[in-house]
C-alpha cells in the first residue's frame, strides 16, 4: 500500500517495507521526517525476512538499508 506523510509538500523521500506478504511505501516531504520514521520502524520490527529502505525518490538514491 502507499501512505502519504508529506503534509502537503512534494514527496521527496520514501520508506519501503518489504515482507513476504507486505509491500508498503511511505512518502515524506523532508529527510528528517523520513529518517525518524525509518529509525522507529527498524527498532520495532522483529520479523525475519523484512527489508526496510529509505530512498531519495527525486534522485533515485538509496540513503539507508536494513535487512532483518
Amino acid at each position: 500500500m502507499k501512505f502519504d506523510y508529506t503534509h502537503g509538500k512534494p514527496a521527496k523521500y520514501g520508506v519501503h517495507i518489504y515482507r513476504w506478504n507486505t509491500s508498503d511505501i511511505y512518502y515524506f516531504g523532508t529527510y528528517k521526517a523520513a529518517k525518524e520514521f525509518f529509525d522507529k520502524i527498524t527498532a520495532t520490527t522483529k520479523e525475519k525476512g523484512t527489508t526496510i529502505s529509505l530512498y531519495n525518490i527525486h534522485d533515485d538514491i538509496r540513503k539507508e538499508f536494513v535487512k532483518k
